[in-house]
């Protein structure tokens, strides 16, 4: 995801609770032999390109829209991993830097979290190269990805090298092609982090980089985020976000996003037990309703958010008077993007509906 990126959109059906509908049209991203593809990722090239990455049983494609998003050309098979970690917020990470692409993934069977490159928009990818520095390490298939100014990329996932779930990254200063040492961001002073809730990683403009996760502490699970200043090497102390605790032994598999705010500073948005909530930098949280799977991003009119409420894709914003729409009937996994060129917003999600399977994504104006 890119760091001045904002969120996005879709169609379909009115539900409960009188939540009103908001019409758009979805474009599909793949065929309909892709009816079985996975967690799409968005991302938006400073000329306007719209790239959606995502997985299919073991392999990893990418399609590609020059006239955003009206269209998408046949998807690129990238590679193929065996026991590709995929579902459930697993599965391939996208970061766009002018023409250099790069994917991330993960391969259940060897534990290794590897990055694909290209230099040219995709028209050709560099060999896999290696992102972990421990064999196996990343195994449960968990990782977060970012682009940043100068080039930077930053890949941050959950890692077992110390036996216990911990948080660590890496920074690439080259648009991915090659990557730095494994830094540790986050060790628990207890036992663990919440083991299997995707880490979540954004830059502000500035450089500023923040990575998010769910913590386990004194039988928690809320979440928690680092930051490292531009120009440093080194994480600073754990912040909580938001008032409350969420008291469980178990993980939601539900990891949240960070909010870039156009000011620099940084925003979240996740789950605690049935509710989504927003947390402003110096603000009250604020509580959006029953949901899970949340993601957000700033825009001029407000923080954007969408998430899922049964099996419902909703909108929301912070603007003035802005209401809870429902964008999408039988859908999932959203993700968001915006053009660094002109500001719109777009989401790509899966689509569960039975006369309309796949990935789809559509633009919010």
């Amino acid at each position: 995801m890119r760091y001045p990126a904002a969120g996005a959109l879709v169609f379909v059906a009115l539900v409960a609770m009188s939540i009103p509908r908001m019409m758009a049209v979805p474009v599909a991203v793949a065929p309909a032999e892709f009816a079985t593809a996975q967690q799409p990722q968005i991302d938006v090239a400073t000329d306007g390109t719209v790239y959606v990455a995502f997985g299919r049983g073991e392999e990893i494609f990418l399609a590609v829209s020059r006239d955003a998003a009206l269209t998408f050309a046949p998807p690129v098979r990238v590679a193929q991993l065996p026991k590709l970690a995929l579902g459930r917020r697993r599965g391939p990470r996208l970061a766009v830097s002018g023409e250099r692409i790069t994917l991330t993934a993960i391969s259940h069977e060897t534990g290794n979290l590897l990055a694909f490159h290209s230099p040219n928009a995709g028209r050709t990818w560099d060999a896999a190269v290696p992102v972990n520095d421990v064999n196996r390490s990343a195994a449960e298939g968990l990782a977060g990805l970012a682009s940043g100014p100068d080039g930077r990329m930053y890949a941050t996932w959950l890692d077992h090298r110390a036996g216990r779930t911990e948080v660590y990254g890496s920074e690439s200063v080259d648009a991915g092609r090659t990557w730095g040492t494994n830094v540790l961001v986050y060790r628990s002073p207890e036992k663990t982090v919440c083991e299997c809730c995707h880490p979540s990683v954004a830059y502000n403009a500035k450089g500023d980089l923040v990575v998010m996760f769910r913590n386990a502490l004194e039988g928690n699970r809320d979440l928690w985020m680092v930051t490292r200043p531009a120009g440093q090497s080194a994480f600073g102390n754990a912040t909580r976000q938001g008032m409350g605790h969420w008291a469980l032994a178990a993980c939601p598999m539900d990891g949240g996003a960070i909010v870039p705010q156009r000011d620099g500073s940084f925003a979240s948005v996740w789950r605690r037990d049935k509710e989504i909530f927003l947390s402003l930098p110096a603000q009250p949280e604020i509580n959006f309703g029953e949901g899970m799977q949340p993601v957000a991003l700033a825009a001029p009119a407000g923080v954007q958010l969408f998430w899922q409420r049964g099996s419902d894709l909703l909108r929301a914003s912070t603007a003035p008077g802005a209401v809870p729409l429902v964008v999408a009937a039988g859908a999932r996994f959203p993700t968001l993007a915006a053009s660094p060129r002109d500001g719109i917003l777009f989401v790509a999600y899966e689509s569960t509906a039975q006369n309309r399977p796949g990935l789809f994504v559509e633009v919010v104006r």
